[in-house]
């Protein structure tokens, strides 16, 4: 879900420009659509909007929009309350709201889409996506609802339709770095990595005034690991934390990854100097110190255990890519205290003990 919070400043200017709909021609969340999308979609009125037969009015369990305090004030006014129930995290009330906004216009983009908002957070996706493609039909320039069908059909498995649903963003707002940003990371997500990159490059060179947030930045970072340039992954990732405040584990682990991969590099570089030697060395230590700490974040502040495993698992191959197979077999031992049942981290343990014994020739 895109997040309510986060989209508030988008929404503003959603209402201000359905506000002006009837004097003037749509426009995207901050720039006028292309003449060609302009024309093609030329009135914000939905031929259809939510209908009786729709199973968004229809589902088993559907709240009654009396639920909804100021439901009976108008569809703006019921609008309004749904995204304070969704900022909440009360999807129940806020689907009450929106079906009451419904009930006095069936086609506001505002509340169909906050209706899917309110579908995601209770984990109904199928009526989700029919209420962002109720939402995209009365209003073509709704770049909002675009990204989150992408998002909803990407993590249905959808890519084809996700990637369709993100380049229909770009294609009426093509400086809405938001929009870039979110095909950037489904490219990434797909394997797409030089497409990825070239969407990531459109939405840093969108953003106002040049300040990549931080979500930008550690996209910007995953999209240089994958394609091995480790100093630009380093960069990207180290800023990406020191704009959260140093609170962003994924990116402290992401940025001393890489730059331990980029020591490791330099260090086993077939002609190098001793100087280099060093430095890569340097580099080795400085990364791998940084996703320890990392690591310590995630025993602090308990979140992802998935994310948290694999962050382990990642340290420790890394450690025994680097030339430190001991510190890996100690870092995976380590690693099992906390995540006893890990498969993976089992597996590993097992590969790194008959390493050390072959070499030994004890195999």
């Amino acid at each position: 879900m895109r997040g309510v919070i986060a989209i508030a400043a988008r929404r503003v200017l959603f209402v201000l420009v359905l506000a002006l709909v009837a004097s003037s021609s749509p426009r995207t969340l901050v720039d006028a659509a292309s003449s060609s999308s302009s024309s093609a979609a030329s009135s914000t009125t939905s031929t259809r909007g939510l209908t009786d037969a729709s199973p968004l009015a229809t589902r088993d369990g559907i709240p009654d929009a009396s639920l909804c305090e100021h439901g009976d004030a108008g569809h703006r006014r019921a609008t309004t309350m749904g995204d304070a129930h969704l900022k909440q995290r009360k999807p129940l009330l806020a689907e009450a709201c929106y079906l009451g906004a419904l009930r006095y216009k069936s086609d506001f983009p505002m509340a169909l889409y906050g209706l899917g908002e309110a579908h995601v957070m209770a984990d109904r996706d199928a009526l989700a996506a029919e209420a962002y493609a109720l939402a995209i039909d009365a209003w073509p320039q709704y770049v909002d609802a675009r990204i989150a069908l992408g998002e909803l059909k990407a993590r249905g498995g959808d890519a084809i339709a996700a990637e369709a649903a993100f380049r229909g963003a770009v294609a009426i707002a093509p400086t809405d770095a938001l929009a870039w940003e979110a095909l950037g990371k489904h490219l990434l997500s797909i394997g797409a990595r030089d497409r990825a990159h070239d969407a990531y490059e459109r939405a840093s060179a969108s953003v106002p005034g040049g300040r990549e947030n931080v979500g930008l930045l550690f996209g910007r970072a995953r999209v240089a690991a994958a394609k091995r340039e480790w100093r630009a992954c380093v960069e990207s990732a180290a800023a990406a934390s020191a704009r959260a405040g140093g609170a962003f584990a994924d990116a402290a682990f992401l940025s001393g990854e890489c730059e331990a991969r980029l020591g490791c590099a330099e260090a086993s570089r077939a002609e190098k100097t001793e100087e280099e030697i060093a430095d890569g060395e340097r580099r080795v230590a400085s990364g791998l110190r940084r996703m320890k700490d990392a690591i310590a974040m995630d025993d602090d502040e308990p979140g992802d255990g998935e994310e948290a495993e694999a962050r382990r698992v990642t340290y420790a191959t890394l450690l025994e890519e680097c030339a430190k197979r001991d510190d890996a077999i100690d870092a995976v031992n380590d690693a099992l205290r906390a995540h006893p049942d890990s498969e993976a981290l089992r597996a590993l343990r097992a590969s790194l003990n008959a390493k050390r014994k072959r070499e030994a020739g004890e195999l």
